[in-house]
Protein backbone atom coordinates (compact mmCIF):
# COMPACT_ATOMS: atom_id res chain seq x y z
CA UNK A 1 0.00 0.00 0.00
CA UNK A 2 0.94 3.39 -0.99
CA UNK A 3 1.23 6.05 1.87
CA UNK A 4 -2.01 7.55 0.55
CA UNK A 5 -3.85 4.50 0.61
CA UNK A 6 -2.52 3.86 4.17
CA UNK A 7 -3.39 7.40 5.36
CA UNK A 8 -6.63 7.23 3.73
CA UNK A 9 -7.37 3.79 5.70
CA UNK A 10 -6.09 5.48 8.91
CA UNK A 11 -8.27 8.67 8.31
CA UNK A 12 -11.16 6.44 7.80
CA UNK A 13 -10.31 4.09 10.84
CA UNK A 14 -9.50 7.06 12.66
CA UNK A 15 -12.80 8.53 11.72
CA UNK A 16 -14.44 5.40 12.68
CA UNK A 17 -12.80 5.45 15.76
CA UNK A 18 -13.82 8.80 16.45
CA UNK A 19 -17.37 8.60 15.69
CA UNK A 20 -17.61 5.30 18.07
CA UNK A 21 -16.27 7.66 20.64
CA UNK A 22 -18.31 10.16 20.04
CA UNK A 23 -21.42 7.84 20.10
CA UNK A 24 -19.69 6.58 23.58
CA UNK A 25 -19.46 10.01 24.75
CA UNK A 26 -22.74 11.21 23.77
CA UNK A 27 -24.29 7.97 25.72
CA UNK A 28 -21.91 8.83 28.63
CA UNK A 29 -23.37 12.27 28.49
CA UNK A 30 -27.28 11.76 28.43
CA UNK A 31 -26.40 8.91 31.08
CA UNK A 32 -24.83 11.34 33.47
CA UNK A 33 -27.33 14.04 32.47
CA UNK A 34 -30.29 11.48 33.54
CA UNK A 35 -28.07 10.39 36.53
CA UNK A 36 -27.93 14.29 37.30
CA UNK A 37 -31.92 14.48 36.84
CA UNK A 38 -32.26 11.46 38.58
CA UNK A 39 -29.92 12.62 41.65
CA UNK A 40 -31.67 16.23 41.00
CA UNK A 41 -34.99 15.04 41.54
CA UNK A 42 -33.91 12.35 44.52
CA UNK A 43 -32.65 15.99 46.28
CA UNK A 44 -35.38 17.86 45.79
CA UNK A 45 -37.71 14.80 47.01
CA UNK A 46 -34.69 14.80 49.91
CA UNK A 47 -35.10 17.98 50.43
CA UNK A 48 -39.25 18.39 50.75
CA UNK A 49 -39.26 15.39 53.30
CA UNK A 50 -36.45 16.85 55.29
CA UNK A 51 -38.74 20.22 55.20
CA UNK A 52 -42.20 18.31 55.84
CA UNK A 53 -39.57 16.15 58.92
CA UNK A 54 -38.84 19.51 59.93
CA UNK A 55 -42.64 20.75 60.05
CA UNK A 56 -43.84 17.31 61.54
CA UNK A 57 -40.69 17.60 64.70
CA UNK A 58 -41.81 21.38 65.34
CA UNK A 59 -45.29 20.84 64.66
CA UNK A 60 -44.42 17.37 67.38
CA UNK A 61 -42.84 19.84 70.02
CA UNK A 62 -45.45 22.45 70.11
CA UNK A 63 -47.93 19.46 70.97
CA UNK A 64 -45.27 17.93 73.52
CA UNK A 65 -45.18 21.72 74.80
CA UNK A 66 -48.73 21.72 75.02
CA UNK A 67 -49.00 18.41 76.72
CA UNK A 68 -46.43 19.76 79.21
CA UNK A 69 -48.63 22.72 80.04
CA UNK A 70 -51.83 20.20 80.57
CA UNK A 71 -49.92 17.66 82.65
CA UNK A 72 -48.82 20.73 85.08
CA UNK A 73 -52.29 22.16 84.88
CA UNK A 74 -53.79 18.29 85.57
CA UNK A 75 -50.99 18.25 88.49
CA UNK A 76 -52.00 21.73 89.86
CA UNK A 77 -56.07 20.92 89.57
CA UNK A 78 -55.09 17.33 91.48
CA UNK A 79 -53.55 19.50 94.15
CA UNK A 80 -56.31 21.50 94.09
CA UNK A 81 -59.42 18.96 94.41
CA UNK A 82 -56.94 16.96 97.12
CA UNK A 83 -56.89 20.08 99.05
CA UNK A 84 -60.65 20.34 98.67
CA UNK A 85 -61.71 17.08 99.15
CA UNK A 86 -59.79 17.60 102.71
CA UNK A 87 -61.54 21.10 103.24
CA UNK A 88 -64.59 18.88 102.87
CA UNK A 89 -63.86 16.03 105.27
CA UNK A 90 -62.66 19.07 107.72
CA UNK A 91 -66.28 20.14 106.84
CA UNK A 92 -67.74 17.04 107.66
CA UNK A 93 -66.60 16.67 111.04
CA UNK A 94 -67.74 19.40 113.88
CA UNK A 95 -66.05 22.41 114.65
CA UNK A 96 -65.09 21.33 118.12
CA UNK A 97 -64.95 17.91 119.17
CA UNK A 98 -67.18 15.99 121.29
CA UNK A 99 -65.10 15.35 124.00
CA UNK A 100 -64.15 18.92 124.34
CA UNK A 101 -67.65 19.37 124.38
CA UNK A 102 -68.29 16.88 127.24
CA UNK A 103 -65.41 18.25 128.88
CA UNK A 104 -66.75 21.81 128.75
CA UNK A 105 -70.49 20.94 130.19
CA UNK A 106 -68.82 19.04 133.13
CA UNK A 107 -66.43 22.16 133.82
CA UNK A 108 -69.56 24.55 133.72
CA UNK A 109 -71.52 22.67 136.05
CA UNK A 110 -68.72 23.01 138.37
CA UNK A 111 -68.19 26.36 137.41
CA UNK A 112 -72.23 26.28 138.27
CA UNK A 113 -71.91 24.94 141.77
CA UNK A 114 -68.32 26.74 142.84
CA UNK A 115 -70.63 30.04 141.61
CA UNK A 116 -73.30 29.74 143.85
CA UNK A 117 -71.06 28.79 146.88
CA UNK A 118 -69.19 31.39 146.45
CA UNK A 119 -72.03 33.46 146.33
CA UNK A 120 -73.58 32.51 149.41
CA UNK A 121 -70.00 32.47 150.72
CA UNK A 122 -69.90 36.32 149.19
CA UNK A 123 -73.19 37.58 151.86
CA UNK A 124 -71.37 36.20 154.62
CA UNK A 125 -67.59 38.01 154.01
CA UNK A 126 -68.38 40.59 151.74
CA UNK A 127 -67.43 41.51 147.99
CA UNK A 128 -64.39 43.81 148.16
CA UNK A 129 -62.55 40.39 150.87
CA UNK A 130 -64.11 38.09 147.82
CA UNK A 131 -62.43 40.29 144.93
CA UNK A 132 -59.32 40.73 146.81
CA UNK A 133 -59.32 36.98 147.30
CA UNK A 134 -59.44 36.02 143.58
CA UNK A 135 -57.34 38.95 142.40
CA UNK A 136 -54.69 37.48 145.03
CA UNK A 137 -54.92 33.63 143.82
CA UNK A 138 -54.36 34.70 140.15
CA UNK A 139 -51.98 37.00 140.89
CA UNK A 140 -49.90 34.06 143.21
CA UNK A 141 -50.87 31.41 139.84
CA UNK A 142 -48.67 34.09 137.92
CA UNK A 143 -45.71 34.41 139.85
CA UNK A 144 -45.79 30.32 140.22
CA UNK A 145 -45.68 30.39 136.27
CA UNK A 146 -43.08 33.13 136.06
CA UNK A 147 -40.70 31.19 138.42
CA UNK A 148 -41.40 27.96 136.43
CA UNK A 149 -43.26 25.96 138.37
CA UNK A 150 -46.78 23.91 137.57
CA UNK A 151 -49.93 26.15 137.87
CA UNK A 152 -53.27 24.95 137.77
CA UNK A 153 -54.90 26.75 135.09
CA UNK A 154 -58.32 25.28 135.86
CA UNK A 155 -58.15 26.94 139.19
CA UNK A 156 -56.92 30.31 137.36
CA UNK A 157 -59.59 30.37 134.58
CA UNK A 158 -62.54 29.46 137.62
CA UNK A 159 -61.82 32.47 139.08
CA UNK A 160 -61.60 34.57 135.72
CA UNK A 161 -65.10 33.18 135.56
CA UNK A 162 -66.28 33.80 138.97
CA UNK A 163 -65.22 37.42 138.77
CA UNK A 164 -66.53 37.97 135.80
CA UNK A 165 -70.14 36.76 136.74
CA UNK A 166 -69.82 39.33 139.44
CA UNK A 167 -69.07 41.91 136.98
CA UNK A 168 -72.01 41.26 135.26
CA UNK A 169 -74.10 40.66 138.35
CA UNK A 170 -73.34 44.06 139.34
CA UNK A 171 -73.87 45.70 135.90
CA UNK A 172 -77.58 44.17 136.42
CA UNK A 173 -78.07 45.92 139.19
CA UNK A 174 -77.32 42.82 141.84
CA UNK A 175 -77.37 43.83 145.63
CA UNK A 176 -74.33 41.31 147.23
CA UNK A 177 -76.74 41.24 150.57
CA UNK A 178 -79.28 38.64 148.47
CA UNK A 179 -77.96 35.66 146.36
CA UNK A 180 -77.85 36.74 142.70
Amino acid sequence: MTWEEEKKALEARFREDLAWYEREWEACRRKLEEERQEWNAARKRLLNELSQSSRKVWELKKRLEALQGLEERYSALEREVRGLRRKLAALDRPAIGRRYLEALREDLALWDELLLAEAERLQTRGLEGFLQELWAKREAAFRHWQAGEDVDFATVRTALVLEWAIWTWLEAGWNPGRTP
